[in-house]
């Protein structure tokens, strides 16, 4: 049978050709990360504060060259926010460094959110890109004209920046002398901006710049007149079309968003600011998150950054939390916040996964990387209960609400955190279209709601689904690092790995270790542990008051409940004072219906409903604000009343059987002997020949007091109404110490 010719090909042509093809296919699926990982833009953020001074200037060129040439840094954010004034000199020097030695090195973005003003506008200008945010503003280097007279090296400086950074000349020396007028003028090649030709003469600045002879036939208009100040700002309409800037961006979070960098690189690294080499320290977090491990991480997070004066922590995160958790995770999670204003540099490292409640430990952090088969905000624990049920949608806001605003302060999209606990909710990710106000300037990638992507759609063009409704999202360390949630995927996923990504030699990494009387008050805390001594504790405390005197049951008692206190308050980092408070409350009244009032009623109740809220505050350690926060408190107070009742068996059962037994009978007082003739008890402090014996009350009988028999005084009792001195008594009853007389 005939071939075409096209198709018939030689069996070893065939075997190579296909080996070929394999070898090609290989090949692009091993450059393909390579591509990837090339493709992704490795970015820094620096805060430049007002005054600059020499020394801040020193800082801030160690920190930009150590991100350019150690982190492959190759987009630079400067966030300028005005303090004071700066002096000429430091602004002229970080202006030089910003134009000159970072050239072809990397690109410079300066950021004006507020208003900037004095030479500070220098080194502003100087970066090759200049974005303002909405209340922005930039210019006013000098406020009048007699307070300060830039030299010709200043002004040649000024003048050098503009033309350097394509902002016209004549808008920038507007903002060294306010008492210059600017034309504008539409020339042939476009709109220009000139001076008054004398005062640019007296200002000795170059005629270049000033309104020539033969543009005068152009109808030269002033925009900025005489004495008005040089300070431009987007809110008004003449300035905002001078082009001193490129966008309006109204937030640092959109600023990453529009050049592709991680949320969290707003939170800047303080690492780069160092002169010496960075010291860091390993916190581990593993399992549920509770009061008691985040106690016992605020403690070693304290011991780290003020005894062991640490520049970075690396909390290493495979935990998980429901609802009890969230609470004390969101505090925590707010503290290592703010641990960047000490100049601590946070990362939470992901090898495995990160659910419910733990999530807010890493968005507490300022970087979140990733191992690649590291997850991130699994929160159906945060959803539904147990058994599947939806938790009641007003606790589930809150725990919305909190974790949203958490992110949104550390720069992570807020709309994607939200996504995490609400499953309704549909997620698109977006790009802006062409805005004719902002020509040639590049896309906004973000992420919306379908909703407001739909009611926005002039503005944002729809890329594709992220989260689809009533699904739950999760991130993986790839969507993550793609969403701009993770700063960076390390593989294999080890501490070493991640402390050179940071630029931390592995070497200088402190180890932490749980100290002992942390794990004493976690064995202490736990629910079984604490349901066990209270119930001691009651047991005890029955047996003290059946048999008087402090004996053995009563040191029990007195141990037991100082345990349950000390460990809960230890691992909640305070003493509640409202719960020891009540337990104290609720002791003194039960005392006082025990020993002072006859029977058992309101104070008795009273103080026994006292000591068990008392404890279940000292377990929940705050007051209940939330429902959910509610039933755990009533689910604690149920707990200790079912307590109390073991108490009450158990302490009937010891009363019974515990003088029989050998050794163990010595832990209760001996009963009093009985007098077989008279068939009553004989009291061990008190004859038998009181009972019946009349004499005097001596004190006031309220009901307690003194009465006189013959010569001998004697601690009674009255039975019944109170009983005033003077009046005669008769002994009605003898038990124990306790001696029962009326009055006659």
């Amino acid at each position: 049978m005939a071939q075409h010719p096209l198709t018939h090909v030689p069996p070893a042509a065939s075997t190579a050709t296909l080996r070929l093809v394999l070898a090609l296919i290989v090949g692009i699926g091993c450059l393909a990360p390579l591509a990837a990982q090339e493709e992704r833009t490795v970015g820094e953020w620096f805060v430049v504060r007002t005054p600059i001074t020499s020394e801040s200037v020193t800082r801030l060129k160690n920190a930009t060259n150590r991100a350019i040439d150690s982190r492959g840094a190759r987009k630079l954010v400067y966030q300028f926010q005005f303090g004071g004034a700066s002096e000429a000199g430091p602004c002229v020097d970080l202006a030089n460094f910003l134009l000159r030695e970072i050239r072809g090195r990397a690109e410079t973005y300066a950021y004006v959110d507020k208003t900037l003003t004095g030479h500070a506008v220098l080194p502003a200008l100087a970066c090759n890109y200049l974005w303002l945010g909405p209340d922005g503003a930039i210019g006013q280097v000098a406020s009048k004209a007699s307070e300060e007279v830039a030299d010709k090296a200043l002004q040649l400086k000024y003048i050098e920046i503009a033309e350097a950074r394509g902002k016209p000349p004549a808008l920038v020396l507007k903002m060294l002398y306010p008492e210059l007028v600017v034309y504008q003028i539409d020339a042939v090649d476009g709109k220009k901006f000139k001076l008054d030709r004398d005062q640019a003469q007296r200002l000795g600045i170059d005629p270049r710049y000033a309104l020539a002879a033969n543009e005068m036939h152009l109808d030269p208009r002033p925009v900025l007149r005489e004495q008005e100040q040089g300070l431009y700002r987007p809110s008004d309409p003449r300035t905002r079309a001078f082009g001193l800037w490129g966008r309006v961006v109204a937030s640092p979070q959109e600023v990453v968003e529009l050049l592709g960098l991680p949320g969290s690189l707003i939170q800047g690294n303080p690492l780069l600011l160092l002169d010496q080499p960075p010291r860091a320290v390993r916190i581990v977090v593993r399992g549920e998150v509770s009061r008691g491990s985040v106690e016992t991480i605020r403690r070693q997070i304290k011991r780290a950054v003020e005894r062991d004066k640490v520049h970075a922590l690396i909390f290493e995160i495979n935990a998980w939390g429901g609802p009890n958790s969230v609470r004390v995770a969101d505090d925590l999670a707010k503290e290592i916040a703010d641990l960047k204003d000490r100049g601590v540099l946070t990362i939470a490292f992901i090898p495995a996964s990160v659910r419910g409640a733990a999530t807010y430990l890493a968005f507490g952090c300022s970087r979140i990387i990733m191992g690649p088969q590291g997850e991130l905000g699994d929160c159906q624990a945060l959803l539904f209960d147990r058994t599947g049920r939806p938790l009641p949608e007003r606790d589930v806001a809150v725990y919305r609400d909190s974790l949203r605003n958490l992110a949104a302060r550390q720069g992570y999209n807020p709309v994607l955190v939200e996504g995490l606990l609400r499953p309704s909710m549909e997620i698109v990710q977006v790009q802006s279209r062409p805005d004719p106000d902002q020509r040639g300037a590049r896309p906004t990638i973000s992420f919306l709601e379908r909703a407001v992507a739909e009611k926005e759609a002039k503005r944002w063009e729809v890329l594709g689904t992220v989260k689809a409704k009533d699904r739950l999202l999760v991130f993986d360390a790839d969507k993550a690092l793609e969403y701009g949630i993770a700063w960076e995927k390390v593989d294999p996923p080890t501490l070493e790995n991640v402390a050179r990504l940071e630029g931390i030699d592995p070497r200088n990494i402190l180890g932490t270790r749980v100290g002992f009387l942390d794990e004493i008050a976690a064995f202490l805390a736990h629910p079984i542990t604490t349901v066990f001594l209270v119930v001691v504790f009651f047991t005890c405390l029955i047996l003290e008051f059946k048999a008087p005197g402090i004996g053995v049951p009563g040191v029990i008692a007195a141990v037991s409940i100082v345990l349950v206190i000390w460990a809960n308050s230890w691992l909640a980092g305070e003493l509640n004072s409202l719960a020891i408070l009540l337990l104290l409350l609720g002791a003194v009244l039960l005392g006082i219906e025990l020993f002072i009032l006859p029977g058992f009623g309101v104070c008795g109740i009273s103080g026994i409903l006292l000591m068990l809220l008392g404890l279940s505050l000292v377990v929940v350690q705050r007051w209940p604000e939330t429902p959910g926060e509610y039933l755990d408190l009533g689910k604690n107070v149920g707990i200790f009343a079912a307590g109390l009742l073991v108490s009450v068996l158990a302490a009937f059962v010891l009363a019974r059987y515990l003088p029989n037994v050998p050794y163990a009978n010595r832990l209760m007082l001996p009963p009093p002997e009985e007098d077989t003739s008279a068939g009553a008890p004989l009291p061990p402090a008190q004859s038998p020949e009181l009972l019946g014996a009349v004499g005097v009350a001596v004190t006031p009988l309220h009901p307690a007091g003194k009465a006189r028999f013959g010569d001998r005084f004697v601690d009674v009792v009255a039975e019944g109404a109170f009983v005033e001195p003077g009046t005669s008594v008769q002994v009605v009853e003898i038990d124990g110490v306790r001696v029962v007389v009326k009055a006659l």
